[in-house]
C-alpha cells in the first residue's frame, strides 16, 4: 500500500512553486513589537480565578461518577440489594444523555450568551442555579428529583467553563506580562478540582458528597460574584476575541 503521506509530498514538490526572485530579507517576519496591556492586582485575580476552576471542576468532572453512585444508592434502597444496587436500565440513557447531550447543550447556550448577558449576572445566577439543584439533591430523594437536577448541573456547568476558558485567556484580566504563568496556575488548580470531585464521588458516601459539593457551589457564587465586579462594566468575558482582534490589529 502507498503511505498516505507520499501524495501530499509530490503536490508540494511539483503543484507550489516558490518565487525564486524572493530575498532572504523578504522571508524573514516582520516582527512588531507587542502592545503592553499592565493589569492591577494579577495575584488576587489568580486566585479568585483559580477558585472558580477548582469548584467548577469538581462540579462538572465530579458529576460524572457522583450521578452513578447516587443510582446504585437508591437502587439499593429500593430492594436491589441482591444486585448491589447495579445501574440498570433506562438509568444507562439517562446518564449518558446526562453526561452527553446536556454537556453539549450548554457549550451552544454559553456561546449564545457570550457577549450578550454580563459575567456578573449569567455567572452568578448559574452558580446560584447549580447550588440549589444540589440542595434539591439533598431534600428530595427520588429519581425525577435527582434527574432534572444533574442535567441542570451538568448544563450550568458547561456553561460555565466555556466562560472560564476565555476568562483565562483574557488579557484585560491578566494582562501580557505573565499571562502564560497565571493561566497555567488556573489550569493546574482545575486538574486538583478534577481529582478532588472524582475522590468524593468514588469515596465518599453519595449523599456527603452531594453536601460537600453544594457548599462549594455556594462559594462559588461569592467568587463569580468577585470576578464580576473587577470587570465591572465590561461584561462578559471575550479574551478570545480580544486576543484575535489583537492579531488582526498587527
Amino acid at each position: 500500500s502507498v503511505p498516505l503521506a507520499i501524495p501530499a509530498i509530490l503536490m508540494l514538490h511539483f503543484c507550489f512553486k516558490t518565487d525564486e526572485n524572493v530575498t532572504k530579507e523578504d522571508e524573514e517576519p516582520v516582527i512588531k513589537e507587542e502592545e503592553k496591556i499592565m493589569a492591577k492586582d494579577v495575584i488576587s485575580k489568580t486566585v479568585k480565578a483559580s477558585l472558580f476552576k477548582l469548584i467548577n471542576s469538581i462540579q462538572g468532572h465530579g458529576s460524572i461518577l457522583l450521578l452513578p453512585s447516587l443510582f446504585r444508592y437508591e437502587n439499593a434502597q429500593g430492594g436491589l440489594q441482591e444486585c448491589g444496587g447495579a445501574v440498570h436500565g433506562k438509568q444507562y440513557l439517562v446518564i449518558a444523555f446526562i453526561t452527553g447531550v446536556a454537556n453539549m447543550g450548554g457549550r451552544i447556550l454559553g456561546y449564545l450568551l457570550t457577549g450578550r448577558v454580563p459575567f456578573l449576572i449569567s455567572q452568578t445566577l448559574l452558580g446560584m442555579a447549580i447550588a440549589v439543584c444540589y440542595a434539591i439533591l439533598l431534600l428530595e430523594r427520588g429519581a425525577a428529583w435527582m434527574e432534572i437536577s444533574m442535567t441542570i448541573i451538568k448544563i450550568g456547568f458547561s456553561m460555565m467553563s466555556l466562560e472560564l476558558s476565555l476568562l483565562t485567556i483574557d488579557l484585560n484580566y491578566f494582562g501580557t506580562d505573565k499571562i502564560d504563568m497565571n493561566s497555567g496556575v488556573v489550569q493546574a488548580v482545575g486538574f486538583i478540582g478534577t481529582t478532588t470531585g472524582t475522590a468524593m464521588a468514588v469515596f465518599l458516601e453519595p449523599y456527603t458528597a452531594v453536601l460537600c459539593t453544594c457548599v462549594a457551589s455556594c462559594a462559588q457564587v461569592i467568587v463569580a460574584a468577585s470576578i464580576g465586579y473587577t470587570l465591572r462594566s465590561t461584561g462578559i468575558v471575550t479574551g478570545l476575541r480580544q486576543c484575535i482582534g489583537n492579531l488582526v490589529a498587527k
